[in-house]
């Protein structure tokens, strides 16, 4: 398998794994969508030697098609209380492996 067709599984399995439940948003249980609460880009930025950590399920929330919509157009973000303690834990963890705090300063800006 190429490098390529490897990333996609991984999302797919990513996106799969996360997007069952209920919309941490509003509750809603159809039309789920997996969020990266840090941005892949973000961690890509900081940590680019460990792509794995883009695609770790603690950095995950499940969210409706129609809250994850207004979240990233920021029309309504989600608030820092509906964010799984999990992705405040991972943050916090990768804080630890860089200069400074750019992913719980990321969660600060973001989810208030």
């Amino acid at each position: 398998m190429d490098l390529r067709a490897l990333r996609a599984a991984r999302e797919r399995f990513w996106h799969r794994t996360l997007a069952a439940g209920r919309c941490a948003g509003c509750g809603e249980r159809h039309w789920l969508q997996a969020h990266h609460a840090l941005p892949r880009q973000l961690i890509r930025r900081e940590l680019s030697d460990v792509e794995e950590l883009q695609w770790d399920e603690r950095n995950g929330v499940c969210l409706c098609r129609r809250c994850h919509e207004r979240h990233e157009l920021a029309v309504q973000r989600l608030g820092a209380q509906r964010l799984p303690a999990a992705v405040r834990e991972f943050a916090s963890e990768l804080d630890r492996l860089v200069k400074g705090d750019p992913f719980a300063a990321y969660l600060e800006r973001t989810y208030k």
